[in-house]
This record gives C-alpha cells, sequence and structure tokens, in this order.
C-alpha cells in the first residue's frame, strides 16, 4: 500500500501533526510499501526543530517533505532543516498523489 499524506493545519495550535504522527505509527506496523508525508503551512515548523518521534519514523523508509516556499521564512532567520527532512515543492506533493493508493490530509 503506498501512502500520500499532508499535514497543513489551519492554525498553529492545531492537533493535526499529532494526529498524522500516531496514524503513520499504526500503519508502520503493518506491511506499506511507502508513505510520503508533505507538511505545509504551519506544520513546516516541525522540519526545523528535532523530533525523534519523526526521526524513527523517517528511518522506517517514511519519505518526510517540507514545502520549501513556506521554508524560506525560516530560513531567511538562519535556521537549518533537520537532517531527515527534505524540502520539495507542491509538485513533488503531486507526484506522491499520483502514485499513492490513498491520500490523507490533516487539518
Amino acid at each position: 500500500m503506498k501512502y500520500s499524506i499532508i499535514i497543513s493545519p489551519n492554525h498553529k495550535n492545531s492537533n493535526a501533526v499529532d494526529h498524522a504522527m500516531r496514524f503513520i505509527g499504526s500503519i508502520l506496523k503493518k506491511n506499506t510499501n511507502r508513505i510520503s508525508v508533505f507538511f505545509y503551512g504551519h506544520a513546516v515548523e516541525n522540519a526545523f526543530v528535532f523530533d525523534s518521534q519523526w526521526q524513527s519514523i523517517s528511518k522506517n523508509n517514511v519519505q518526510l517533505h517540507a514545502c520549501s516556499t513556506i521554508a524560506d521564512h525560516y530560513l531567511n532567520q538562519h535556521q537549518n532543516v533537520v537532517e531527515y527532512f527534505e524540502l520539495a515543492g507542491l509538485g513533488q506533493w503531486m507526484e506522491s498523489v499520483f502514485d499513492a493508493n490513498k491520500c490523507i490530509e490533516f487539518k
């Protein structure tokens, strides 16, 4: 099974990131071919803060992408993307959507 997941919270205090993390953890227990996660909006902040849970998830062959346009704000503040995230554009997210069996959005 191939999943394309986008995390795009409506506001900074949303639980979308936590819900997505728990969901991904549960599907990793099953036999999954590929999981691609795209962080958008307020979720992009996760790409600049070390989190051992996301690092652990990334070691399970899960691709973690942060929106490069939104990340520019953090990069201008001289913050660095943590090593297990990759900056990507919406085009890369759309590719994962077309390749996926299931597409899920967390808001």
